[in-house]
This record gives C-alpha cells, structure tokens and sequence, in this order.
C-alpha cells in the first residue's frame, strides 16, 4: 500500500461520493474553507497499486493549547474498514507533526465507538480526548423538496418564530 497525495478535486469528491458514510469535513470544499482560514491542508489516497483503497483529509489547527494536526470525520474507505491502512496512515501523519513541529495528532473518525475500534486506535497510541471539536453523533434526515414543504412540517411555533425572525 502507498500513500500519495490526491490534488485532483474530481478523484477526490467522486471517491467520497461513494462511501455510505461521510460528513462534509472530508469534503474537498472544508479543506478549501480550512486553507482560506490559512490551515494547511494535506488530502491523501491509500492506493494498492493503482486502486484507490481510502483518503484522509488532514487539517492543520491553530490553537493556544498547541498547533495540531486534524482529521475530522475520516479517515474514510468504501467498505467502512480503515483498519488495514490506518496504521500506514497514522506514521504519515505522525511524520508531518514531527517535521513541522505540531503538538499532537486528533482524529475524530467516525467509525462505530466499538470495543474493537477502540482497541485499534488504543495500539496506535491515541487515547480519549478531553473534549469534542465536532459532533460525534449524527443524523441524517431527508429534506421536503421546497421551504414551504419544510414549514410544514414543523410545529406551528416553530412557523410562527421563524416568520417573526424574518420580519424583525
């Protein structure tokens, strides 16, 4: 397995595109967001040969705690399983932090909080963190077509505010 840098936008939405579960934190336009804010942004592949296996979207975050480096919600793969390549992954990452001095590496993936996953990033070195940067339970929740089909599906106080809100 190899890692290689992705500065394709296509290659990179088209393949997030395909995994069941991501959050636009590993979209290619929160790295662009992220980069206007003047992060560093590094966006990887994990190929076997030319197969395009995984990406992690790495952030790089400014804070008075320290700098470090961010994945939030990733690192990401079709089949859901990252256990194969997180490993590979992490020393990359790791590699970064200690040639560009960051404090410490935060990943807040969005694998199932098992015993297993657990235990896979336990082995890695990473251990809880103290604090959330990003919701770590999400749903995901069909719209109604139009503002009005959405209007009226909400209770009529909620309505009622929101036409107050627009008035004021």
């Amino acid at each position: 397995m190899d890692i290689k840098e992705i500065t394709d936008r296509a290659i990179w939405d088209g393949f997030v595109a395909t995994v069941p579960d991501f959050t636009f934190l590993q979209g290619w336009n929160w790295g662009e967001f992220n980069r206007a804010r003047g992060e560093k942004v590094w966006r990887w592949g994990i190929y076997e040969g030319d197969r395009l296996l995984g990406v992690c979207q790495v952030v790089s975050v400014t804070a008075r705690r320290g700098n470090f480096l961010f994945v939030p919600h990733g690192p990401l793969s079709k089949t859901g399983d990252v256990s194969a390549f997180l490993p590979l992954l992490i020393k990359k990452i790791a590699d970064v932090a200690r040639t560009s001095r960051y404090s410490f590496i935060r990943i807040s993936s969005l694998l199932e909080a098992t015993e297993e996953n657990r235990m896979l990033f336990s082995k890695l070195g990473f251990r809880g963190a103290p604090s959330y940067m990003h919701a770590e339970e999400t749903w995901l929740l069909p719209l109604p077509g139009t503002e009005q089909a959405l209007l009226k599906e909400m209770r009529k106080t909620t309505r009622n505010l929101i036409s107050r809100a627009e008035r004021d």
